[in-house]
């Protein structure tokens, strides 16, 4: 059957008036994209608060997620607000208004893609945690600096020979001495010559098990960090950057400084000065990431012999009564803990730091557990060796 020209032309008019209205209010929704993991926000005005309006994260087969509303301001805008999790499944979306006297509406298209870039202030899990633990670890130093901890102490063998209590004594009587004589009383002065601090301290507290084990073995473990530190940075250049570097990589010299304090301080040391020279350090947001490295490596370390001994002191064996034993056991319990938590923040302020991570890494509770298990081995070996 032909149609006529006037036939043809009124049924297009009439598909062009009912489609014509559909494809402008597709036009008129903006499209978002959203990074899931993050705060996001939508501003609206118009009926928000006289019709009370509800603002719901829509998708098919899911189940609607609810904005927190703001209080309005004086023009009547109010400011939307809802977290995406993590494991929010990526796609098309819609953001849909409802109130009453008014219809469902949608007002936005959205695309949730993964998270390419960590903002610590839009992710507020990973910004209460950071907050929470810098309080912790600034009132851990502010308490231990008190008098009441004064008495801390411990039988040190870490000494030079008085002949050679100097540099210049070390340069002239190294001929006469052992390979590992030269190293070991370098170390040894490079720790005592600091002032008295509660940094000297741990270092010296933290380095008692290793000395007793073995001088040799005591002189020579910042080898192992400088090692340590020269597989890092070669892992780093490999992987085309920190944020996609393997967190074995880190967990390994973590481990080393949790072993001894000193060695990790000097694989930070190394670490930066190999940076350094290779150039990937040049804005105070490089330097940035190498202090989080920093606390990573060496604050498990120092701060698991902070709370293992103020807890066998304090908490435990006067307070509460027990025993030297349980007290002790107490003690590494908690440092293990707050170690594992000392390396997870480290790691989480390199990803607030770092620039276009893709993908995020993602610091697990394993390994937290790995650091954790250390630390609680290195303690009880300890606790094993000073009461030999």
């Amino acid at each position: 059957m032909k149609i006529k020209a006037p036939a043809l032309f009124g049924l297009l008019l009439t598909l062009f008036t009912f489609i014509a209205p559909s494809v402008a209010r597709a036009v008129d929704i903006p499209l978002l994209t959203w990074e899931r993991g993050r705060v996001q926000q939508v501003v609206l005005g118009g009926g928000a608060v006289e019709n009370h309006w509800t603002v719901s994260l829509m998708r098919v087969g899911a189940a609607p997620r609810n904005f927190t509303p703001s209080n309005p301001n004086t023009a009547g805008y109010v400011v939307y607000t809802l977290v995406l999790p993590a494991d929010l499944p990526l796609g098309a979306y819609t953001i849909q208004t409802t109130g009453n006297g008014s219809p469902q509406t949608n007002v936005a298209a959205i695309d949730v893609i993964a998270l390419t870039a960590a903002s610590v202030p839009y992710m507020p899990k990973d910004f209460a945690f950071i907050i929470a633990m810098i309080v912790l670890l600034t009132a851990t130093i502010s308490t231990m600096r008190a008098r009441k901890y004064s008495p801390l102490s411990f039988a040190n063998t870490q000494q030079l020979l008085p002949e050679i209590d100097t540099i210049e004594g070390l340069a002239k009587a190294n001929h006469k001495l052992s390979f590992a004589t030269t190293p070991y009383h370098l170390r040894v002065r490079s720790i005592t010559a600091l002032p008295q601090s509660l940094l000297r301290y741990l270092l010296l507290r933290n380095g008692e098990a290793i000395h007793r084990i073995s001088p040799t073995l005591y002189a020579f473990t910042p080898v192992i960090g400088i090692i340590g530190a020269f597989i890092s940075s070669v892992e780093v250049h490999k992987a085309g950057g920190i944020g996609k570097t393997s967190l074995a990589v880190f967990i390994a010299v973590a481990i080393i400084g949790i072993a001894d304090s000193f060695s990790g301080i000097v694989a930070t040391a190394a670490f930066w000065a190999i940076e350094l020279a290779t150039g990937n350090v040049s804005s105070f947001r490089d330097f940035l990431v190498m202090i989080s490295i920093g606390l990573a490596w060496v604050g498990p370390g120092l701060f698991a012999s902070i709370y293992r001994d103020s807890a066998t002191r304090d908490h435990f064996s006067k307070k509460l009564g027990a025993s030297s034993q349980t007290a002790r056991a107490w003690g590494i319990l908690e440092a293990a803990i707050v170690g594992g938590l000392i390396f997870a923040l480290g790691q989480k302020l390199i990803n607030s730091v770092l620039v276009n991570v893709a993908p995020i890494r993602t610091v697990t509770i394993s390994m937290c557990a790995i650091i954790a298990v250390a630390i609680a081995i290195r303690a009880m070996g300890e606790d094993a060796l000073m009461n030999r």
